[in-house]
């Protein structure tokens, strides 16, 4: 599967590829014709921006095989002065049944001429004609930064390099003007799949990529929306044994998490690493931003021990509207910028609280604490591993499974092998020996295995990640 360039004249069987499994094989030939636009036409020419043309085209042809799970698809399209009767490009689709491969086909063509910088003059009988096409100018990094270029310094921003921890709600529009702003470098950092419910606020992505990984999802999105950046996958957890060294790899980071254990994680290390650090939460119609920079108060200053997970509830449990992590997390986005060019006042001492519902928005003064255990004197920041009861994952009969879920949940995705008690009708009496208990992600099943813990029921065990890990 590969998009090529070429001069060379492209002979009619090129992309002819012997394929078992499919049913249908589309070509499409594009000929250089005698006439257009009712004018008469001796020959033809092609130019293109070669390698942003190769790059470019070849994500339609990954999209086309996404999109219509098609066996294979390539494109050829050919450059220079071309004759009456030239191909001058080729398309071949190959899928199992011939209406997967008609699509990806025309979807190829379509969007070729819509998206990859190929321009195009006729030479007719009375003359030639000017250039034409999707451009009229090279894409280059000038004309893709030229109106921001007339505010803000775009090569200390081309400079720069952001990890963004969480590519949900608030990571996704955070990405989105990361990329579109230029900054050079941009780190994922996400272990989950798109789930059908992440749709209407993760405005990455779309209905035929649920079940896939969303760090990969949107990388392939941002490199598409911007060519000129470095974007990097992080499909792993972030945890404590990884977080510091994944951290000093970057200039700042985006917390755009939706838990306490990991938004207390990444304040303990951006502390420990002296990395600064964009926080952002969201609950149903509000939100909240802050920045934990060297120097100023972090989480802890307000809040010294990390919260109970559960204590508030997360968007699966009470909702959420989609535009209220859209606009936090293009504030982080703002703020990472700011940072970057050393503009305007970051909150590095402010907290701003957003309410959606009445347009009010409340900027608290933070202050640092003497006494707070990460950043206050004499304190040593210490990123603390995960607990003994709290296991990443099983063999079939080493626990009795215990699916803490709501019954639509597993209808769902059920967990074969488990029993289906939800958290709130548990009782002591259903634990039996070894207890492993499930949630969707791991925090319901985690906070309830606190609390029976320190009941003194001491085999009961929490499944890290949830359904949700088990997947990955």
């Amino acid at each position: 599967m590969a998009f090529q360039i070429t001069r060379e004249p492209i002979a009619a069987d090129a992309l002819k590829r012997d394929h078992p499994e499919a049913g249908g094989y589309v070509v499409f030939e594009g000929r250089v014709r005698n006439h257009n636009e009712s004018k008469d036409v001796g020959s033809l020419e092609y130019e293109a921006y070669e390698d942003l043309a190769v790059a470019e085209g070849q994500r339609i042809l990954d999209e086309a095989k996404r999109k219509f799970q098609v066996v294979d698809v390539e494109c050829t399209h050919r450059i220079g002065h071309l004759h009456i009767g030239d191909i001058a490009v080729v398309v071949v689709a190959a899928a199992a049944h011939r209406e997967a491969a008609f699509a990806a086909c025309r979807y190829v063509i379509d969007e070729t001429k819509r998206r990859v910088p190929i321009w195009k003059k006729e030479h007719y009988t009375e003359g030639p004609s000017d250039w034409i096409g999707q451009h009229s100018e090279p894409l280059t990094e000038t004309s893709y930064y030229a109106r921001q270029a007339k505010v803000v310094d775009q090569a200390r921003l081309k400079q720069g390099r952001v990890l963004v921890v969480g590519a949900g709600g608030l990571g996704c529009p955070a990405l989105l003007y990361l990329a579109a702003a230029g900054v050079g470098t941009i780190g994922v950092a996400e272990s989950d799949r798109l789930e059908a419910s992440n749709l209407h606020r993760q405005v990455l992505y779309e209905a035929n990529d649920i079940g896939k990984l969303k760090a990969e999802l949107a990388a392939d999105r941002l490199r598409r929306q911007n060519p000129f950046i470095d974007v990097r996958v992080h499909p792993d957890e972030v945890r404590h044994d990884n977080v510091e060294a994944l951290m000093r790899e970057y200039d700042l980071v985006l917390d755009c998490t939706d838990n306490f254990r990991t938004k207390f994680l990444l304040n303990d290390a951006a502390v420990l690493t002296g990395t600064p650090l964009v926080q952002a939460s969201i609950y149903q119609f509000e939100g909240q931003i802050q920045v934990i920079a060297p120097g100023g108060p972090c989480l802890r200053c307000a809040w010294p021990d990390t919260p109970e997970e559960g204590c508030v509830g997360s968007c699966a449990d009470v909702g959420v509207l989609g535009v209220v992590p859209g606009l936090l997390g293009t504030m982080q986005a703002a703020e990472a910028v700011k940072l970057i060019l050393g503009i305007g006042e970051p909150l590095n001492e402010t907290l701003i609280l957003v309410d959606l519902l009445t347009n009010e928005t409340t900027r608290i003064r933070r202050t640092r604490s003497v006494d707070c255990p990460a950043c206050g004197e004499g304190a040593r920041v210490r990123l603390e591993p995960r607990p003994d009861w709290e296991v990443a994952g099983y063999r079939p009969g080493d626990y009795d499974l215990i699916d803490i879920r709501e019954p639509e949940e597993v209808s769902a995705e059920p967990l074969p092998g488990s029993r289906n008690i939800p958290m709130g009708r548990l009782q002591p009496s259903d634990l039996e020996g070894r207890t492993l208990l499930v949630c969707q992600h791991g925090v319901r099943s985690a906070h309830l295995t606190r609390i029976l813990r320190e009941q003194g029921f001491d085999q009961v065990f929490s499944l890290a990640g949830g359904v949700a890990g088990l997947e990955r």
